[in-house]
């Protein structure tokens, strides 16, 4: 096994998926949140209303603000085909027709404004990505655990070629790939401690830690990470 390979695939595999630059920006993004009810003389219950709706946006809208101009309301049903108004009420009474029984689907719309957002910023509330770098976080923890034997069983082996050999240069050279191997093997060991130092000289990262706790904890500890 090339221990420099090794190096390098850890190495190109953080830079991927635990960037250390965060970046500010302004950005729109449009939101819809959807749910849907049984008609009967209303538009509105305990799992489907204007205001459901509303603090669904607010959830997916997070730290942003709404542009309320921009709010917009659907009503659909089978018969009635998609009818959009400001309110529920305004969208639902478009559609004619309408038996107690029916299926509704309401919906709202809005577009949602981040100011000053940090890209990422939600990054590690994603379940797919704690799994990701639990996953990595693992194979680290192995490759940390198999290395040392790995670098013994190898020297063992070339060291002993290099006595059947029996040329005067063959163990001094055995001797600085040892070594070679060796530090390789106590950087990729200290690699949590690397990463977490890294981590501390980016600028303002006391500000945003809290938000990437999670990615770190599943990267660096994931027997304790939970998704």
């Amino acid at each position: 096994m090339n221990m420099n390979r090794i190096l390098f695939i850890l190495i190109i595999i953080f830079f991927i998926v635990f960037p250390i630059s965060f970046v500010n920006a302004g950005s729109e993004k449009r939101l819809t949140s959807v749910c849907q009810l049984s008609y009967s003389g209303t538009y509105s219950s305990e799992t489907c209303s204007q205001e459901i709706l509303n603090n669904m946006l607010k959830v997916e809208c997070r730290s942003g603000e709404f542009k309320s101009n921009k709010l917009s309301y659907t009503c659909s049903s089978g018969s009635g085909g998609i009818q959009t108004g400001t309110t529920i009420n305004e969208a639902c009474n478009k559609i004619k027709n309408k038996n107690q029984g029916d299926l509704l689907v309401l919906g709202a719309n809005d577009i949602c404004t981040y100011e000053d957002e940090n890209v990422g910023e939600f990054f590690c509330d994603e379940v797919d990505v704690l799994k990701a770098l639990k996953f990595i976080g693992f194979i680290i923890f192995f490759l940390k655990m198999l290395i040392p034997l790995i670098i013994v069983v190898m020297a063992t082996f070339d060291y002993y070629k290099a006595v059947i050999a029996d040329k005067d240069d063959a163990l001094v050279k055995q001797t600085k790939v040892l070594i070679r191997r060796i530090l390789i093997g106590i950087l990729i060991f200290f690699i949590p401690t690397i990463v977490e130092l890294g981590l501390m000289l980016v600028s303002g990262w006391s500000n945003i830690e809290p938000n990437y706790t999670k990615c770190a904890n599943c990267l660096l500890n994931p027997m304790s990470c939970n998704k």
